[in-house]
């Protein structure tokens, strides 16, 4: 990752301050999907609008390559948790619930690579 940085010169987890950013989206990134899939499913909301929302929302607010890679290496962690998940016996309700949170790991990680791709370019 180191590497990256250096071809890219940009300063990516070089401080404490910066390993704490990138740790504490990679937590908030694995943790929000799942909360806002549950929430919209519980008070019969589309689920798939606020994942495009919540992705719309990490376009325009997010511009730190710390916050970037901390929210793509979330997405990553959270596309492996939940294909794991999917192979074991759910009821309906529950896959369901992890498909819309799958979907809403790969928005996240998709819009966070490609504003990396932007920034390069």
């Amino acid at each position: 990752m180191f590497i990256i940085a250096e071809l890219l010169s940009i300063d990516l987890l070089d401080t404490i301050g910066d390993w704490l950013q990138f740790i504490s989206l990679l937590v908030v990134s694995l943790i929000a999907p799942i909360i806002i899939v549950n929430l919209m499913n519980l008070y019969n909301y589309s689920s798939k609008i606020s994942s495009i929302v919540l992705a719309i929302v990490l376009w325009r607010v997010v511009y730190d390559y710390d916050y970037i890679f901390g929210i793509v290496a979330g997405s990553v962690i959270g596309l492996i948790w939940a294909c794991s998940k999917l192979y074991n016996k759910l009821d309906e309700e529950s896959e369901k619930s992890l498909r819309l949170t799958l979907f809403s790991y790969f928005l996240n990680g998709l819009v966070m690579l490609l504003k990396i791709l932007l920034f390069i370019v």
